[in-house]
């Protein structure tokens, strides 16, 4: 067990309201080449990635750095004695000007009094391009898995591939100004050999052992905490089933906080908080790119009604994941389009999403979440498999559970079905609602095969095509927690919905 000291301690379980995770290549990667041409790209690259920070009222307490696309474990976008520099575009640049991504990133969340965590990706997206081959991958592929990327992915049973892993980030520890770092399990698996996650289990947290050991050193160093999060599964059962031990990092003080989930909307926060026994915070996480299944660029009411949820059910933060960083006419002033059209409403929620009571007193959206829609995996994280529709209906009924924060008696049930054979009754928590229907109902976003890729329209596949649907609408009362909605009839039930006007 390690040995934790009393300023550790109160560091790990400080108040952190909003954790913001930003991904740096949203920030360089698409559009270099503008950013190398104006009259200063060190700038731009500072404003973009603080101008939520600097000119929006938020509620961020942490910034968690992502810049781990697109060089991965082979190519350095830093000043590196392991890694071969990154010499493309933004990053090319810095190199022959002197520049140091890492050392502007670090510094200028210090100026702002922010903590200053770098997020590991423990499989990234590695480039395989002529000019940037993954030449160790291609050395050592006996050590990597036979998964769905070109070169392979990580296999934490490997102590060459976890020997590196340290390797590389105790070179980042020590020459810049971070507070820890986070790995992040999550984005993408699988780690392990494929049937054996749980078996191996050990493998993945002796890396994290020896990665804490790595930190505390550093930690007596540097002269102040150096903070271990991990980003697991948004179930526990899930994280045991890609080989994470929870249990087992808690018993051994290995850990300082747990991220949880990344594309969920409903994620176990009860059970982790029993699993941890309350010795680490709980941040569960909304990821605004990798949309879940059906939600793709949610509406701000649908955001908040995750978010008021978490809240009820006991997080100790959020965080805000692949989160642009920069408001719309900052990007568009220093050449960059929107990659999507979450940017307005990632920016009203800045000073929401760390106030659960001001989030019960606007309207929002709780919804019942879709399966599928992560092709990047093997394995449970992400996977959303276990949500609970697409759902078939009958005759004997067929039910589903929705989460709301608070009861309110104007609440509006929604419920879409396709493939309607049948008269329909809708019931809400045992009660037959009187429902207005809509046999014409439109949604783009639901389609008559298997759930999509989930994140943005454009990458809708070509060939689907939305169906015929029907909506129900009704006036419900809720209670506080765990509602019942039920549909007889012969139809499947795509979408439930409890609407809750502001207050």
């Amino acid at each position: 067990m390690f040995q934790l000291t009393q300023e550790h301690r109160a560091c790990a379980m400080k108040l952190r309201r909003t954790l913001a995770q930003i991904d740096t290549s949203d920030v360089e990667h698409g559009h270099f080449q503008t950013m190398i041409k104006g009259e200063n790209p060190i700038e731009e690259f500072k404003q973009r990635l603080f101008d939520y920070i600097d000119n929006v009222p938020n509620t961020i307490d942490s910034v968690f750095w992502d810049p781990d696309y697109p060089t991965g474990d082979e190519y350095a976008q830093y000043q590196s004695q392991i890694k071969p520099r990154f010499m493309r575009g933004f990053y090319g640049f810095c190199a022959e000007h002197n520049e140091d991504p890492y050392r502007i990133m670090s510094e200028e969340a210090k100026k702002r009094g922010l903590e200053n965590i770098l997020s590991h990706r423990v499989n990234g997206s590695d480039p395989y391009s002529e000019e940037y081959p993954p030449k160790f991958k291609i050395e050592h592929q006996e050590e990597y898995l036979k998964a769905w990327w070109k070169y392979g992915l990580s296999n934490l049973a490997s102590p060459v591939i976890r020997k590196r892993k340290i390797d590389i980030l105790s070179e980042c520890m020590e020459r810049y100004d971070f507070d820890g770092c986070q790995i992040d399990f999550c984005r993408h698996t699988p780690f392990l050999p494929i049937g054996h996650q749980w078996e191996l289990r050990n493998e993945v947290t002796t890396f994290l052992s020896d990665l804490r050991f790595m930190l505390l050193e550093t930690e007596k160093k540097k002269n102040h905490p150096m903070m271990l999060f991990a980003r697991v599964p948004q179930l526990l059962e899930g994280a045991h089933a890609d080989g994470l031990d929870i249990e087992t990092w808690i018993e051994e003080n290995i850990i300082d906080g747990l991220v949880i989930g990344s594309r969920s909307y409903t994620v176990d926060i009860q059970g982790y908080r029993k699993a941890t026994k309350g010795r680490v915070n709980l941040y569960p996480c909304f990821d605004y790119h990798h949309c879940t299944d059906g939600y793709t660029n949610a509406p701000i009411e649908v955001v908040r009604g995750v978010f008021s949820n978490w809240w009820q059910q006991g997080a100790d933060g959020i965080m805000l994941f692949n989160w642009v960083g920069a408001r719309e006419k900052i990007l568009r002033a220093t050449g960059r389009e929107p990659y999507h059209f979450f940017s307005n409403t990632e920016a009203s929620q800045l000073c929401e999403v760390g106030d659960p009571v001001l989030l019960n007193k606007l309207e929002r959206i709780h919804v019942v979440e879709r399966r599928g829609g992560y092709p990047w995996t093997i394995g449970f994280a992400n996977g959303n498999m276990e949500k609970q529709l697409p759902l078939q209906a009958s005759t004997s009924g067929a039910e589903v559970e929705i989460y709301t924060s608070d009861s309110r008696r104007s609440a509006e049930l929604s419920v879409v079905l396709s493939h309607v054979q049948s008269i329909i009754k809708v019931e809400m928590n045992g009660i037959i609602v009187n429902a207005d229907v809509d046999t014409e109902w439109q949604d783009d976003l639901v389609f008559d095969e298997a759930p999509v890729s989930g994140f943005h329209i454009e990458n809708i596949p070509k060939h689907a095509s939305p169906i015929k649907l029907w909506r129900f609408k009704a006036k419900v009362s809720c209670h506080k927690g765990l509602n019942y909605i039920k549909v007889y009839g012969d139809a499947r039930i795509e979408k439930v919905e409890l609407y809750f006007q502001k207050r």
